[in-house]
């Protein structure tokens, strides 16, 4: 909708209420509005509409009050008593001036460099952005790495146990082994040490019954001598020697 500005507005802005030079303000009014939108960019007409509408009502009512004061006797005063009468001091250069700091940044250079700024100041923030949004992302990054690292090296100290853990139970298997081994050996030696324990034994009883048999000789021999000599002495040598010689083989 386009930017309309009438007398009234300017009546108001100047708290005027007389009719008497509504044709006057109307043709100021449309002149500074025409002028004004003209020197606008037609993007910031829609967007700031109310915005430029105040700065054109501040320019035309300052340019109202400041025909006014042109007209003859308008701002005439009287003085009674000291006290001035119907002198109008306020000039309307200082609502001209309020009213076009309103619109300025809405010209069409001043809006161009209005939005190269805000371009400007787009980019400058997403550039920050992104550079936080990147530097978050490198910590982030870092921070992972660091736990890889950690769970590599957690990782690869499980696998050195694993390892040790696997030299100690080939340790134990050899150990066993081993022991298994000279079990055997043992055993061995126990078997070979019965067998000669019972050698022993044989060759103990044979010798006792040899030395039985030799008694049982001996002492025929020796009643045989007894009833045929009546003494030991035909038969005492041969006894003896054969007494030795059993005991020779013996040993």
């Amino acid at each position: 909708m386009a930017i309309s500005v009438v007398a009234a507005d300017v009546k108001r802005r100047l708290q005027i209420a007389v009719t008497t030079y509504d044709t006057d303000f109307v043709a100021i009014c449309t002149e500074v509005q025409n002028g004004i939108t003209a020197g606008c960019d037609s993007a910031a007409l829609v967007t700031y509409e109310n915005v430029i509408k105040l700065g054109i009502i501040e320019i035309a009512a300052g340019e109202c009050l400041n025909a006014l004061r042109r007209i003859k006797g308008y701002t005439e005063a009287a003085t009674i008593s000291g006290n001035v009468i119907g002198e109008y001091k306020e000039s309307g250069d200082t609502l001209i001036t309020t009213g076009r700091a309103i619109v300025q940044p809405y010209f069409k250079v001043e809006y161009s460099k209005f939005l190269a700024d805000v371009a400007a100041n787009a980019y400058v923030k997403a550039l920050s952005d992104a550079q936080t949004s990147l530097a978050t992302a490198m910590a982030t990054a870092l921070k992972d790495k660091e736990v890889n690292e950690a769970a590599k090296t957690v990782a690869e100290t499980a696998k050195l146990t694993a390892e040790e853990l696997k030299v100690d139970a080939e340790t134990v298997k050899t150990a066993a082994e081993t022991a298994k081994l000279t079990a055997e050996e043992l055993k061995v030696d126990a078997e070979t040490a019965g067998i000669g324990s019972k050698a022993t034994l044989d060759e103990a009883r044979a010798a006792s019954i040899i030395a039985a048999e030799l008694r049982a000789t001996s002492n025929e021999l020796t009643r045989l001598a007894a009833a045929d000599d009546g003494g030991l002495g035909v038969c005492a040598t041969p006894v003896m020697a054969v007494s030795e010689s059993v005991q020779e083989g013996w040993l």
